[in-house]
């Protein structure tokens, strides 16, 4: 799946949830409604200051990691990061965060020197596993979509 594909379904999903049709975005962020649908279609990706405004008003920050991602260099140092529901993504946290304080103490040990020695290759690359694994869990949850729900109207008594 190409970027353009990706970015194009994950701002489909966050306009569908959102009930929001292409003209009332475009309204929204000052954009034509051309723009959103080739931004809808995978055609093109939005620019910076375009993308800012999208991702606050479909409240979707996964948006802009999607478009982070859509060049080599981000590509290359942001981890894919799966879009999941809250609770998944908390469980997923808590795992991930058990795994990486089993290895604090292989961490300081090779660490404390400020060296990778040639002994300490395959454990520092389970290590940088664990870490990578602890990072794309913790971005899952900050980006998970949340529900927000709407306080409940409270009847005033006569």
């Amino acid at each position: 799946m190409t970027i353009h594909t990706e970015f194009a379904n994950a701002i489909d999903a966050a306009m569908r949830t959102k009930r929001i049709s292409n003209e009332a975005l475009a309204e929204l962020c000052n954009l034509s409604r051309n723009s959103i649908s080739a931004y809808r279609s995978g055609d093109s990706l939005p620019g910076e200051e375009a993308m800012l405004l999208i991702m606050e008003k479909l409240d979707a920050p996964w948006l802009g990691w999607i478009w982070l991602r859509s060049n080599r260099v981000g590509a290359e140092l942001l981890p894919d990061v799966p879009l999941r529901e809250l609770s998944a993504s908390y469980c997923d946290l808590q795992v991930e965060l058990d795994d990486a304080s089993g290895l604090q103490r292989e961490m300081a040990l090779i660490c404390r020197d400020n060296r990778i020695d040639d002994a300490e290759q395959s454990t520092w690359a389970e290590c940088r596993k664990e870490l990578t694994e602890l990072i794309i869990s913790a971005f899952s949850l900050l980006m998970s979509p949340v529900q927000k729900e709407k306080s409940p109207v409270v009847a005033h008594r006569r």
